[in-house]
């Protein structure tokens, strides 16, 4: 028995107690999709963690653009995550930085919504 199956009868038990049967409809999201749309921001994306996490989230389908200190480092990276990454440099320790940063992240990706996840 799969895990939507298992969902679902443990569902129909708890909400059956007395009441007449519900129906529940349970949906999921096909992982290459997940992030489709979105525009991902990343410091430190050239290397380690920061470039992993740009990996999986361009292959659930967002545009990601990955920022650190060294250009050369973020150039190679952003060639290696493919078309859907771009980079900055920038410097998160440089707060008179940030307003720059923040408006060329805009004309990078081609503008911005701010989101909760």
């Amino acid at each position: 028995m799969n895990i939507k199956n298992i969902l679902k009868k443990a569902a129909r038990f708890i909400l059956s107690a007395g009441q007449q049967p519900v129906h529940i409809e349970i949906g999921t999201i096909a992982p290459s999709e997940m992030l489709s749309g979105r525009k991902i921001v990343i410091t430190g994306g050239s290397r380690g963690i920061g470039f992993a996490t740009a990996q999986a989230c361009i292959k659930q389908g967002a545009d990601v653009l990955i920022a650190g200190r060294k250009e050369s480092t973020l150039q190679e990276s952003a060639k290696k995550l493919g078309p859907r990454a771009h980079y900055l440099v920038f410097d998160v320790s440089k707060a008179e930085q940030a307003k720059d940063f923040i408006a060329e992240t805009k004309s990078c990706l081609g503008g911005y919504r701010w989101s909760n996840l």
